[in-house]
């Protein structure tokens, strides 16, 4: 039964748990083992469900069904995103460097296994010493976004979006299957999470903005 814990406070025990089963049906929210609801179908789980904790605090609680990284569970506490949850600006930005990261270590393996190897098929469609570099640079710019770097996720997506449009090209050339683009435009997608991410982190860090992190508990 797959599951997700989680701190009502920054640096305390993983009291909350969602879990569920199959098809993110039969879910169930509870805290210190204590369940405060269940939802039997999926819709139910989007739907979601608010609760207040003992000390008073919003807890939110739903379903998120998002193209990437797919459905994820969002926990909001007083309307603020909880640390870990897919609502949370440093996960996203996670998963947004991952992606790169990703780009950058695939594009490297194939354009290393091309050359050393001298696969055929893999020279022939563009992999080699050249795309191996570019994997790096990939490789690069990924830990640059986890450092928070807003021009590094610009020039990734910028590489990224100009691979896609080289793709269509040599595409609209050989008349071939697009089936590579559609992988290519998802991974996109998954990068540009990051701006959102980062514009978030930029908004909690900044002088006039009024953070209070939630503390105390049920």
């Amino acid at each position: 039964m797959p599951k997700q814990q989680f701190a009502l406070e920054p640096g305390g025990p993983k009291r909350l748990v969602v879990e569920w089963k199959a098809a993110f049906n039969n879910a169930k929210v509870s805290v210190d083992g204590q369940i405060l609801s269940e939802f039997p179908k999926r819709r139910d789980f989007e739907a979601g469900g608010q609760w207040t904790l003992a000390d008073g605090r919003r807890l939110e609680v739903r379903l998120r069904s998002r193209l990437f990284p797919g459905p994820t569970v969002e926990v909001m506490i007083d309307g603020i995103p909880l640390s870990g949850s897919s609502a949370d600006p440093m996960t996203r930005l996670k998963n947004s460097a991952g992606v790169v990261l990703f780009v950058g270590g695939l594009t490297l393996l194939l354009g290393l296994i091309a050359e050393l190897a001298k696969v055929d098929f893999l020279l022939r469609i563009g992999f080699g010493w050249i795309s191996a570099g570019i994997g790096l640079v990939f490789i690069a710019l990924g830990f640059g976004v986890l450092k928070r770097s807003m021009a590094a996720l610009i020039a990734a997506v910028s590489l990224y979006v100009l691979d896609i449009v080289l793709t269509l090209v040599a595409i609209a050339e050989t008349k071939g299957p697009p089936t590579g683009i559609v992988i290519k435009v998802f991974l996109l997608i998954g990068m540009c999470q990051g701006f959102g991410a980062l514009s978030d982190l930029k908004r909690a860090t900044s002088p006039t903005h009024v953070a209070n992190p939630p503390d105390g508990g049920l």
